[in-house]
């Protein structure tokens, strides 16, 4: 089977802990994981997640894969042209911005199952063509 991958960034405190929005991000990530095993199965596709947990000096002093998520290696924006990046702010990410998501208008305060069950397909497309085109 050839494998979908996506990565997750996150910011990870001392304490282990991250901010309410990260911890949504990631269960939604979750969940549409589970369900795009169901639905990449029949192209021949597992979709596989590595997550990356960013420290707090790691978070301030580089802010590219904050809270980033990444599928075949491209941003989740990459893969829907219509999605946008809109900044809010979290306490826990100490009064530094955070990514919100945007599409069709409509602004996530976290990004959605829909929106990452979207990109993923989107991806895996692009995956099985290369694979047909070898």
């Amino acid at each position: 089977m050839k494998k979908l991958h996506i990565s997750w960034f996150a910011l990870i405190a001392a304490d282990n802990d991250t901010c309410g929005r990260c911890s949504r991000n990631y269960i939604h990530l979750l969940n549409a994981i589970e369900k795009l095993k169901t639905i990449l199965r029949p192209k021949g596709i597992l979709p596989v997640l590595t997550t990356h947990s960013i420290s707090e000096r790691e978070f301030h002093s580089n802010r590219i894969h904050e809270h980033q998520l990444l599928i075949q290696n491209q941003t989740i924006e990459d893969w829907l042209p219509d999605a946008s990046d809109s900044l809010t702010i979290s306490m826990r990410c100490q009064e530094k911005d955070c990514q919100r998501n945007c599409q069709h208008k409509r602004s996530y305060e976290a990004i959605s199952e829909s929106l990452v069950i979207e990109a993923c397909i989107r991806a895996a497309d692009a995956l099985k063509d290369e694979v047909l085109k070898a």
